[in-house]
């Protein structure tokens, strides 16, 4: 991972602290060390499920469903 240059900067290495990925039908987002370093982009996937992976090593890791925030809408 890249870090931006910053107050910080002279802390920085390359082990993200916290990863949270949030996914849903049209984005996924990927916030490391507390939203330091962040990755987000849109996609369409096709397949009826989705599956994660966790590949490495983690001291604990969470998976929350999330919910269709528009449901009932359309």
């Amino acid at each position: 991972m890249q870090h931006a240059v910053g107050p910080d900067a002279d802390d920085a290495d390359d082990t993200a602290r916290a990863l949270r990925v949030p996914v849903d039908a049209s984005a996924v987002e990927v916030y490391a060390s507390g939203g330091r370093d962040v990755l987000s982009t849109r996609w369409f996937p096709v397949a009826e499920e989705l599956s994660v992976a966790l590949h490495g090593s983690c001291a604990a890791g969470h998976v929350w469903a999330m919910g269709d925030g528009m449901a009932g809408t359309y």
